[in-house]
């Protein structure tokens, strides 16, 4: 911001009323009358719903489940039809299964189950969240 920003504008009415009315002492026990009005307030904390339900979790791992199943059970393309339509499709799915099927995609499911464990552990153990 430079000087001649129009917040910093000397003849702005707003600063000229601050500078008229001067600085006032603040009463001795705002602090005290500010809290008594927020303890009267009835607002429970409540704890923050989750984006994703337990429903929706469910299915997530019950399709990776069934994602990793099929990764394994996966029959190669030699044991398909002879149609080179089916074969070219049935080839290029298989090398989709088998990167799904390598050690570090399962590692990476593993890790996120465990990380997932760990945030609903935390969660429990610290209750919700500004409680």
């Amino acid at each position: 911001m430079g000087p001649d920003d129009g917040q910093l504008n000397q003849e702005d009415p707003i600063r000229k009323l601050f500078q008229d009315v001067g600085r006032h002492q603040a009463p001795a026990d705002l602090e005290g009358m500010v809290m008594a009005r927020l303890a009267a307030l009835s607002n429970p904390v409540q704890p923050a719903a989750p984006l994703i339900s337990k429903p929706v979790w469910w299915a997530i791992a019950t399709c990776l489940a069934a994602l990793v199943a099929v990764a394994w059970a996966w029959p190669s393309p030699d044991h398909v039809p002879s149609s080179p339509t089916v074969t070219a499709l049935l080839s290029y799915l298989n090398e989709g299964v088998a990167l799904l099927a390598s050690p570090w995609w399962l590692a990476a499911i593993v890790a996120l189950g465990i990380l997932m464990a760990m945030d609903r552990w935390t969660h429990r153990a610290l209750g919700p969240v500004g409680a």
